[in-house]
């Protein structure tokens, strides 16, 4: 019987492969698996440097990535400070997404959940690092995501009106987004958009409303009391009259563009998208 000849080791899996060389381009550290062991070199570069050029490469776009979601953030921490954050986010909330703007989704979880001070209560200037991402995340959600200005729902009408049938009923505005912060981050973050010093960072709870009016991101704050009644309201049906929201209530946050009006099964129609995002660095409102 002729003896079988001992044919080539299988190919890894593509799968395998594509987390390999996810890892090997994100990590820090580089990939466990040497690259000669999965690439091929050349005689004039191995394995190991080609590796290197793709890896500096992408790391970087993807650095130019964060820094562009989170540019107030990074000139407060410094460039390397940032960096370092950054990369040990990317590696351990890779994006799925094709959009480079969803690659600093869950940032501001990553920092909380690896404080350097995990054991004990969060110090006020780690709680306020963590408040600014949140904060730029949220603006940038409010900025490129959908909102009202090409729609016919800005408009918000008589929000206390009850639905009549081929009525309208009033809905939160898709741009309208809810956040309680430890410093006032937000005009902090105004401040170095315009290339002014801003005032230093100082412990002092605000709660904040961001929603947007012709591409211009406002940001509000609002009583304690009054925020946690909208920001219940807005975890709701989409709803708020029918949520039991006061009508002064209604005609207060109607009259500052945060309501529309919308058909009774149109809760989930989807609204208009926002145009591509621009640098305005003095697009920020403010008010109280």
């Amino acid at each position: 019987m002729a003896e079988r000849r001992a044919g080539p080791p299988a190919a890894p899996a593509l799968t395998a492969l594509q987390t390999w060389m996810q890892h090997a381009i994100v990590s820090p550290r580089g990939p466990v698996t040497p690259a000669a062991d999965v690439l091929a070199g050349t005689p004039g570069l191995g394995a190991e440097h080609r590796l290197g050029i793709y890896r500096h490469g992408y790391r970087r776009r993807l650095l130019e990535a964060m820094h562009a979601l989170y540019p107030v953030l990074a000139s407060l921490l410094g460039a390397e400070a940032f960096e370092e954050l950054a990369l040990g986010h990317v590696e351990a909330r890779p994006s799925r997404s094709p959009n480079l703007a969803r690659l600093g989704a869950g940032f501001a979880d990553h920092l909380a959940e690896h404080r350097p001070d995990p054991q004990a209560p969060p110090e006020p200037w780690v709680r306020i690092i963590i408040d600014l991402a949140r904060y730029e995340n949220a603006f940038a959600e409010v900025y490129d995501g959908p909102g009202t200005e090409e729609g016919d729902g800005g408009r918000p009408g008589e929000p206390g009106e009850p639905a009549r049938p081929g009525g309208t009923v009033p809905r939160f505005a898709p741009c309208l987004r809810t956040l309680t912060v430890s410093a006032p981050v937000h005009r902090y973050h105004t401040a170095v958009r315009r290339g002014e010093a801003p005032e230093p960072l100082t412990p002092c709870t605000c709660h904040l409303v961001l929603s947007r009016h012709d591409y211009r991101v406002t940001c509000t704050e609002l009583p304690a009391a009054e925020h946690r009644l909208l920001a219940t309201a807005l975890a709701g049906t989409g709803n708020p009259a029918a949520d039991g929201a006061d009508r002064h209530l209604l005609d207060r946050w109607s009259a500052k563009g945060w309501l529309v009006r919308a058909a009774p099964g149109d809760a989930d129609r989807p609204v208009p998208s926002a145009r591509p995002r621009i640098d305005s660095r003095k697009g920020t409102h403010h008010d109280r």
